[in-house]
């Protein structure tokens, strides 16, 4: 005998007060128990929204979609997800690009977030998120180094850049910027998507790293509720864990000045260029890498990384 599941319960309701408490906001409503989110959305919500989670996660971090009582725009609704894998960029019917973000053990409908490749760049790709593409410093103006730089000189600029804020007491977005900048710089295939976007603001913006965290972005549902159509991301918070782990050198990908090992199992990357690992190689360490015997020995937090498919 089939046996039909249950359908999930949803606890959802109009705001009729939002009262700030220690890092996280009490959204109390019309009717039934109050919803607690995060400090960070609840910056984005009034009185009058409609909220909704799953019945029994009503805490922060979980799914929950808003649909606000102001707007602007056309963008009416906030989504709030944990997410899997994110395609690379691919055309829509209107030949513009966007990526598919997959919605992990979604309860409210939703099982794929739609992401502009616009939307990626102005998160991802720019130094100063309150400034548009065109009045932005480079990624490399932010870490002060030519864009030929190569790894090692790029990790000592970033160390310099580091110190030299911290004498200036400067402020954390500064800090920010100088780390986004770097984490997609150090990446070969993140920087390579980060010049083409300099020579063409509109070339494919790749989802850094595949995906995996929690993602709240603002945009309109489907109207078969299924997919939530994001036009801006307001956050992104990769997966991190704790890892100890040995890598053969024989899996990893070996380029000039760094080497990439990607573990498909664990759905972990792990970047290593010549002045962190006690080796000297070039690209010819691909033909005869089976005969490593040698392992790299890792340890720290490390995000749940993915090879975009």
């Amino acid at each position: 005998m089939e046996v039909t599941p249950a359908a999930p319960m949803i606890h959802s309701g109009r705001i009729v007060a939002i009262i700030p408490q220690d890092g996280v906001a009490e959204c109390r409503l019309a009717q039934g128990a109050p919803i607690i989110v995060s400090a960070f959305l609840a910056n984005f919500l009034n009185p009058r929204d409609e909220i909704q989670v799953p019945l029994g996660e009503s805490v922060t971090g979980t799914e929950i979609h808003i649909t606000r009582e102001r707007h602007s725009h056309g963008t009416r609704e906030l989504y709030q997800a944990p997410i899997g894998y994110v395609t690379k960029p691919r055309e829509d019917k209107r030949r513009e690009l966007y990526a598919l973000a997959g919605v992990r053990e979604s309860r409210l409908g939703i099982s794929g977030i739609s992401i502009p490749c616009s939307a990626v760049r102005e998160y991802f790709y720019v130094a100063d998120r309150r400034r548009p593409w065109g009045k932005q410093l480079t990624f490399y103006e932010t870490v002060g180094i030519p864009p030929t730089a190569n790894p090692a000189e790029m990790r000592l600029s970033f160390r310099v850049r580091q110190l030299e804020l911290q004498r200036d007491d400067a402020k954390k977005d500064s800090f920010a910027a100088i780390e986004r900048a770097f984490n997609i710089l150090a990446h070969p295939e993140l920087r390579a998507s980060y010049d083409a976007l300099l020579m063409d603001s509109d070339a494919p913006a790749l989802f850094p790293y595949g995906g995996f965290g929690s993602l709240l972005v603002s945009g309109n549902r489907s109207k078969d509720g299924a997919t939530f159509f994001a036009s801006r991301i307001l956050a992104f918070r990769p997966e991190l864990r704790d890892r100890r782990f040995h890598a053969p050198l024989r899996k990893f990908q070996f380029y000039p000045e760094t080497a990439i090992y990607r573990d498909s199992r664990r759905k972990l990357e792990l970047l290593a260029d010549q002045s962190s690992m006690p080796l000297v190689w070039d690209q010819t360490w691909n033909q005869w890498k089976h005969l490593l015997g040698a392992k790299f020995k890792s340890a720290g937090r490390l995000s749940r990384l993915a090879a975009a498919t």
